[in-house]
């Protein structure tokens, strides 16, 4: 029988009008939350995870992952009410300052071979200097720089190809529409 209820007995949640979740506990309201209210939703998990409900529950219930279920309950415990008020789930974003700082040392670097490892080594020495509050991932480098590339080839931000580059054809490019970058045969051509 308990499969049928769950880990911590009947409980669940049942959406209502304008976004809002009632948590049914016993067939009782218990908490009752906004979906885009994040502080709301962070004080419910924190309230069912301090009442020892599984984490699994929790996440089923408000639609997280399970750490991020931890996350708030560790955050609830060291902040308390404060802290849940500015928790956001996921990662912080890039911020303008870093941004600028990738894109100057790409436009600096550009051509460079390593250049990528140059720019991470030297957020990594800025972190340490205290001037930026964390690092970035390689692939949050390369959006960057990807959007940066976009801006520039495309000036309505689109990520419209530029027309010097439309005629072009690239080996991958002919290699992705099913075509050969080499002669007829199978041959390489010759010089």
């Amino acid at each position: 029988m308990q499969e049928l209820l769950g880990p911590n007995g009947l409980i669940y949640a049942v959406n209502g009008e304008n976004d809002e979740v009632n948590i049914l506990w016993g067939g009782r309201l218990y908490y009752s939350f906004h979906r885009n209210n994040s502080f709301e939703k962070n004080l419910g998990i924190a309230i069912l995870a301090r009442l020892g409900v599984v984490q699994q529950t929790i996440g089923e219930l408000f639609a997280v992952e399970r750490h991020t279920v931890r996350n708030i309950l560790s955050i609830y415990d060291k902040e308390g009410l404060a802290g849940l008020q500015d928790y956001k789930v996921g990662r912080r974003g890039v911020g303008p300052e870093l941004q600028s700082f990738v894109i100057q040392k790409y436009i600096e670097l550009q051509g460079t071979r390593g250049y990528q490892n140059m720019i991470l080594e030297a957020i990594t020495e800025n972190v340490a200097q205290g001037l930026f509050s964390r690092s970035i991932s390689r692939g949050e480098l390369q959006k960057l720089i990807r959007l940066h590339k976009q801006q520039i080839n495309s000036p309505t931000g689109g990520g419209a190809r530029s027309k010097e580059g439309a005629g072009t054809e690239t080996k991958g490019s002919a290699a992705a529409r099913g075509g050969s970058s080499r002669a007829a045969g199978g041959q390489q051509p010759t010089a």
